[in-house]
């Protein structure tokens, strides 16, 4: 019963982040938001890899290890009282409790599939793969 206390817990708590984040945005429609359109998230990669300069091969290898492919990835982070701290968000799991806010002031939106890519790939390359580390035994066995 504690349990499904605790999932329901997290759904609600997950819930309630992704309403009140994008009630928070502006509203207004990016020309980010319509990149679909013009290009996949795969060719995004190649694109952001080279503008940031880093290795293509080993973001691709940090997605397959921490998002396993998926760019809309959501994975709590829970205490050991079972009480969710933190969500992972996107294709490079990148955490809301540490980089919403940083992402913000840069005029990016945590829940963007596009901009926590960006985000991941700017953070990759100006402090390399510390964000990672927990992942590292399976993406390092890819690159």
């Amino acid at each position: 019963m504690v349990y499904k206390h605790k999932l329901l817990e997290w759904l609600l708590i997950l819930i309630a982040t992704i309403i009140i984040s994008y009630s928070l945005s502006s509203g207004s429609v990016r020309a980010e938001d319509n990149i679909s359109f013009w290009r996949s998230l795969d060719s995004e990669i190649t694109i952001l890899s080279k503008q940031f300069k880093v290795s293509e091969k080993l973001v691709r290898a940090i997605i397959r290890c921490e998002g396993m492919g998926d760019s809309k990835a959501i994975n709590p982070n829970i205490d050991d009282k079972g009480n969710v701290w933190s969500i992972d968000f996107g294709s490079m799991q990148i955490n809301n409790y540490f980089h919403a806010n940083s992402m913000k002031k840069l005029g990016l939106d945590y829940f963007n599939e596009y901009d926590s890519l960006k985000y991941g790939i700017m953070l990759l390359s100006t402090e390399g793969t510390q964000h990672w580390k927990s992942s590292s035994y399976c993406w390092s066995k890819l690159i």
